[in-house]
């Protein structure tokens, strides 16, 4: 007999004494035309509605009564089944309806009742096959993180027993939840108090749900990764929307190791893509009338935001076609014609700010991921235990050598990217065994390990120079250990010169980067003695010309005497300003070089040459110098390229951006601070070194000659040879 059957022996249980109990229970009595929900589905009236009707007649709420209630959706679930098996589709799709969207927002489908329609699957998961996937897809895309707590206690348990009885629907899962990371415009929230569901409450939700279901799948990483490139932002979309996602992205770093690393690498590299497109001088555009100042860049945490309302810039900055790749994403770094990002001259101030703003944002939040875990390091903190600190420690040391990875992957063969790569400066400051590790890869791929192209070693000693020279915590017994490895290498190529085939571009990229830690770090390459005296004596001490150096350094007076000829090859700005610290030191003079275009007579060339024909290099080559060039009446010219990026390429120049700088500043070494004081050596050095000086930075950036001097190209935005501004209120920086 049917339990809810009016002759069932449940409608007839004598009710407790008094006689005020017993109207009230005669009005919840059936009606003779309430009928049972499966003898005859209807379109009209929904059997769930009918079931409903007829459980809210129940005279008694026992728990007999409750375990009935539950048993109609289990009955009614398994025949909808069964009828579907038989051909009969339409309970099975009155069941799908009642998970729609549009079921829940018009309150045809209350939270009680998606509970027990939950409860009920979980009792029949094992038979949902791939011809039941309609009911899966409406379960998973049904908006369970923006309603009450009990609903969503009991889908995160619905979806835990689905993935674990069918694990052919972890993807479809998984899809969803990745989804839901992202900004998605129109959500609202279904609480029953009516209170306000913020974005962060909401995500938290979706987190809780992955991580139970990354502790009961061991193998989900390898199906989450992939999922995560796909639905990442595309790179025009609003700062709003990069930020919402990107965080999210990070906080899955945390409780799913196993994807720290092709996460990290996956968000740095979109912070590659905006930067090699923002191409533009920072100081230009704080000028501008219409720069907002930091409170309005930044003012509104996303997290904060409630469900249902926009985020500030929640509408994209551009318009855009996506070129088809996953999300967006592009590998940027894979080679030189890739790298090939024009600015574009009818961008306008607006747009150009917001993709400053976008990656600003950007880095600093991927700066404020790794200073938590740093907090927990350090942290006077007693509530912190010991066994915290080491796991902190560990995750520090596991998180820097993906960085490292990361940066020989990705960011060692971008040659226009300008702030990104200051997070593995940032993060080498933590430690003292990060430096070395950082700068031993850096040595490895620019003079030890000759199977890496040219132009990558060249960029490697480009990155140790800028890092020894800038970096506050590099100490000078490590200065003094680059310096000598660079002059070893110096002296072994002029060694070897005359070898057929030989190429020089390493050779320049090397002699670059000692000018430069030269110019930065003279003073720790004295001697100890001398270095005493120096802190005694003034710069300008009379006893300059003997001061006794580095003895490896003594490379330098052969190199620039050699047919190679660096100082008329290398940036112009660099070479300028080693010579004018050189002669101030009494180390070398170098202006009679620089002015008469060599020592000799020579034709050379950064990429292979055949010995006696006499003819410039191929594309391959940086510059060819001929004996006219060299006898002073013909200037060297770069042949463009990558190479040319890389002669003008300082990976650390000072850093502009103003909600990430506060992570650089402390630990950066600004020209000013080791700059020699412009009036010490004007009367020694010769009238033509300054004016030759000037005149290259004049070529390069035209500026008045009263103001290019070269201390102050050190101390600027930049110590890269810079093209003419283009006539716009922002300064765009030419390739």
């Amino acid at each position: 007999m049917f339990v809810h059957n009016r002759a069932s022996p449940f409608n007839h249980r004598v009710p407790n004494k008094g006689s005020d109990m017993l109207p009230a229970r005669q009005d919840f009595v059936h009606r003779p035309n309430a009928a049972p929900p499966l003898s005859k589905p209807s379109r009209s009236s929904t059997s769930a509605a009918s079931a409903e009707s007829v459980l809210l007649l129940r005279p008694i709420a026992t728990n007999s009564r409750i375990k009935q209630h539950k048993n109609l959706y289990i009955v009614f679930v398994n025949n909808a089944l069964e009828q579907k098996a038989r051909g009969n589709s339409e309970p099975y799709e009155e069941l799908v309806t009642q998970f729609s969207t549009k079921a829940v927002e018009n309150g045809t489908t209350s939270t009680h009742q998606l509970r027990q329609w939950l409860n009920a699957l979980t009792h029949v998961v094992s038979q949902l096959d791939r011809q039941h996937v309609a009911l899966v897809e409406a379960i998973v895309t049904l908006p369970w993180h923006t309603m009450d707590d009990s609903l969503v206690k009991t889908y995160k348990n619905s979806i835990g027993i689905l993935v674990s009885a069918r694990p052919e629907y972890l993807q479809t899962v998984l899809a969803r939840i990745v989804q839901s990371l992202t900004h998605q415009a129109g959500l609202k929230a279904k609480t029953a108090d009516g209170k306000k569901l913020t974005r962060g409450t909401m995500f938290d939700r979706i987190h809780s749900l992955l991580q139970e279901l990354f502790d009961l799948i061991p193998t989900l990483p390898s199906t989450l990764y992939p999922l995560l490139v796909q639905y990442f932002p595309h790179k025009r979309e609003s700062r709003f929307t990069q930020l919402l996602y990107i965080r999210n992205l990070l906080r899955i770093i945390d409780y799913c190791p196993e994807v720290a690393e092709d996460v990290l690498s996956t968000i740095i590299d979109r912070a590659i893509q905006i930067d090699v497109e923002v191409q533009i001088e920072v100081e230009e555009l704080e000028e501008a009338e219409d720069a907002p100042d930091e409170e309005e860049m930044f003012a509104l945490d996303p997290f904060e935001t409630v469900v249902g309302e926009n985020g500030p810039d929640s509408d994209s900055d551009d318009d855009y076609e996506d070129d088809g790749d996953l999300g967006g994403l592009s590998d940027v770094s894979s080679n030189g014609d890739e790298l090939e990002t024009k600015p574009d001259p009818t961008r306008s101030t607006s747009q150009v700010q917001e993709l400053v703003q976008k990656l600003d944002a950007i880095l600093r939040v991927i700066f404020e991921h790794f200073t938590a875990n740093q907090t927990r390091i350090v942290s006077p903190d007693p509530d912190i235990d010991l066994s915290t600190r080491e796991r902190a420690l560990e995750l520090r040391r596991s998180q820097f050598l993906s960085l490292m990875t990361i940066f020989e992957n990705i960011i060692l063969r971008t040659f226009k990217s300008r702030y990104t790569q200051f997070v593995v400066f940032w993060y080498t400051s933590l430690d003292e065994e990060y430096v070395d590790l950082f700068l031993g890869l850096l040595v490895s791929r620019a003079v030890r390990d000759h199977s890496q192209p040219p132009v990558t070693r060249a960029a490697a000693a480009s990155y140790i120079a800028s890092f020894v020279s800038r970096a506050l915590f590099v100490g000078r017994e490590t200065t003094r250990r680059v310096t000598d490895l660079f002059c070893t290498f110096l002296a072994n190529h002029i060694a070897s010169m005359g070898i057929p085939g030989q190429q020089h571009t390493v050779f320049y990229g090397v002699c670059q980067a000692l000018f430069l830690i030269f110019c930065f770090r003279w003073r720790d390459l004295l001697l100890e003695d001398d270095r005493s005296d120096d802190e005694e004596e003034s710069d300008a001490s009379p006893t300059k010309a003997s001061r006794r150096w580095l003895p490896g350094l003594d490379i330098l007076h052969q190199v620039v005497m050699s047919p190679l000829n660096p100082l008329k090859v290398c940036s112009h700005n660099v070479v300028g300003q080693f010579a004018r610290v050189s002669q101030h030191t009494g180390f070398m003079y170098c202006y009679p070089i620089i002015d008469g275009g060599g020592p000799a007579e020579v034709e050379h060339a950064v990429g292979a040459s055949t010995p006696g024909s006499g003819a410039p290099p191929g594309r391959a080559g940086l510059v060819a110098v001929t004996s006219a060039a060299a006898s002073g009446s013909a200037t060297p010219v770069w042949a463009g390229g990558v190479e040319q990026e890389l002669h003008s390429f300082f990976p650390f120049d000072p850093y502009g951006l103003p909600l990430s700088q506060s992570y650089i500043s402390g630990i950066y070494r600004e020209w000013s601070a080791v700059a020699i004081d412009d009036g010490e050596d004007s009367g020694d050095e010769e009238e033509g070194g300054d004016e030759q000086a000037s005149l290259v930075i004049e070529a390069r950036r035209g500026v008045d000659e009263e103001t290019a001097t070269l201390g102050t190209s050190f101390g600027g935005m930049s110590i890269s040879p810079q093209n003419v501004w283009v006539p716009t209120v922002i300064g765009v920086r030419g390739a």
